[in-house]
């Protein structure tokens, strides 16, 4: 795992986390998986998590 200046994880190969990106309150905004699916959460001005938002890549047929 790989840390910020304020303790928060920005990196995370074991979870297979490529970077997560965090607002003023150190909470979560982006989370960007290594294989190119993307979390991305919402937050109003308290910190109260409004909605959380997937985006996956389609999946290639079998």
């Amino acid at each position: 795992m790989i840390y910020d200046e304020n303790g928060n994880i920005v990196q995370d190969f074991d979870r297979k986390i490529c970077t997560i990106q965090y607002n003023v309150l150190n909470l979560p905004t982006v989370i960007q998986l290594c294989d190119g699916n993307s979390i991305i959460n919402t937050y109003n001005a308290e910190g109260v998590k409004l909605s959380t938002t997937y985006y996956t890549l389609p999946q290639a047929p079998h």
